[in-house]
């Protein structure tokens, strides 16, 4: 992969500050459904006149749907779109409404005692399917720090859910892949003190060196390995 395609990212929001200040008021007043409803509209209009949307998610949908014609595409998108903005919602529900009006926990009681069990710190693999932050907002009961690699934009607009409460303190700790080595030392030091160390699965920052090519969707796409890099100098 270009890595002067990867400095390009960008983790600013596609929306304005008073847009997504708009639905923060939204989930204020009637809450997650009135948000879900407004929304409807306001994904037809970026699917309809917003022109960086199309160029955005032609690439998967291409892939995916190859034999779709030019609405069902566009029925896609609209699609693609919604789902976007509902994760969004769901993580300014858990920061304005609190963390009891959206169901995040484990599969079972025994995932969790297998996690408490352990000894050790280990890594926790997430990626970009669903809202991710409310599935972090539940680890606080495994009673153990949480570190995070996740890169910081200035330009965020969108707020995290943790951000919606005054004087709420941040419930992990963030490590900057754009720091000294990636971030590779304070990785190893969570492990090191048994910690949970959150890697994405399903994004590389940096260079090369970080990353491999694996089939997906019909073509080598970049998977990042730094995860399995930190397991194996950890021992974990």
């Amino acid at each position: 992969m270009n890595t002067d395609n990867q400095k390009k990212w960008t983790s600013r929001s596609v929306g304005s500050r008073w847009q997504h200040s708009f639905f923060y008021l939204m989930i204020k007043i009637g809450g997650r459904r009135l948000a879900y409803l407004i929304l409807h509209f306001v994904a037809a209009y970026y699917v309809l006149v917003v022109p960086s949307v199309k160029k955005k998610t032609d690439p998967y949908l291409s892939k995916r749907f190859p034999s779709a014609g030019r609405f069902r595409r566009m029925y896609h998108r609209y699609r693609m779109v919604l789902q976007l903005g509902r994760t969004l919602i769901d993580r300014a529900v858990v920061g304005i409404i609190g963390p009891e009006a959206i169901t995040a926990g484990f599969h079972t009681d025994e995932d969790i005692k297998k996690l408490q069990d352990l000894d050790s710190g280990f890594i926790l693999m997430v990626s970009h399917v669903g809202c991710w932050q409310v599935a972090m907002s539940a680890l606080n009961r495994l009673e153990k720090p949480v570190n995070l690699l996740m890169h910081l934009d200035q330009g965020d607009v969108d707020k995290h859910y943790y951000e919606h409460r005054q004087n709420s303190r941040r419930p992990f700790t963030i490590i900057d892949p754009e720091g000294f080595l990636g971030g590779g030392i304070e990785m190893l030091t969570a492990l090191k003190n048994d910690e949970i160390l959150c890697v994405m699965g399903d994004r590389v920052f940096g260079s090369d060196t970080t990353s491999i090519a694996v089939d997906f969707l019909g073509k080598k796409a970049p998977f990042p390995t730094s995860a399995y890099k930190m397991a194996s100098l950890a021992q974990k």
